[in-house]
């Protein structure tokens, strides 16, 4: 008896990979005439999802921002939504989790792996509460756009700190993309879901399209301003 997906699926396409949908990123920003700009991860793990996002983005992607404990998902006992949370994912209940290799050693993979310059490649090392210190927003004034922000954090609370960092940042036609946002069983009263909702509801002059799901458990959005005055852009 078979008992396994088909493997047919993995050779048409129907769903999206990673590569995919920085291609579809990528073809968005030359249509609209974005030739330039900077890009941040929250949780970059091993460094593959950057060597995918500039593989694809060479040349349009100046700086590449990305923020990591490197030691895996911290405690979530700070926080009674994270807490309640772990019954629907109990991997976000064990500290430590996504531990990754050291910071060095993944700004060297990364470098070696899509060829982005040393200094270009800017990795922060520590909680975001700590590094959101460390590195304020005043740090990417002359650096342009913020093209995308890849937000691959699991927990409400860190998501949540991430999307109020960015929020002085992002500007139409900014992509998010939420590499956990179907998990805790899809439901928008956890984790990425929760966070997102909280977020627009506090800053209510930032909207955000749904543009497509991929690799089966992350969604991406575009960012517009509501009151924009396209003058200044």
């Amino acid at each position: 008896m078979i008992n396994r997906p088909s493997i047919y699926p993995k050779f048409s396409g129907d769903i999206i990979s990673r590569v995919n949908l920085f291609a579809w990123f990528r073809e968005f920003l030359r249509n609209n005439g974005i030739s330039s700009g900077y890009y941040m991860e929250f949780g970059v793990l091993n460094g593959e999802s950057i060597v995918d996002m500039y593989r694809q983005l060479r040349g349009i992607v100046s700086d590449v921002y990305g923020f990591d404990t490197f030691e895996g998902l911290p405690s979530v006992q700070n926080n009674e939504v994270d807490v309640n949370s772990v019954k629907l994912f109990p991997l976000t209940g064990n500290t430590g989790t996504f531990e990754t290799l050291t910071v060095d050693e993944v700004h060297k993979f990364i470098c070696l792996a899509c060829r982005i310059p040393s200094e270009q490649l800017h990795l922060e090392k520590g909680l975001f509460s700590d590094t959101f210190r460390r590195v304020p927003t005043k740090t990417y004034k002359d650096k342009g756009m913020l093209l995308g922000a890849y937000i691959d954090c699991t927990l409400y609370s860190a998501t949540k700190e991430v999307l109020d960092y960015i929020s002085p940042l992002v500007q139409t036609g900014t992509w998010l993309f939420f590499d956990d946002f179907w998990t805790f069983r899809g439901s928008p009263l956890h984790g990425p879901q929760r966070a997102i909702s909280e977020w627009l509801k506090e800053n209510e002059n930032i909207g955000i399209q749904e543009h497509l799901s991929f690799r089966g458990f992350g969604k991406a959005f575009i960012v517009y301003i509501k009151d924009e005055n396209l003058e200044s852009v």
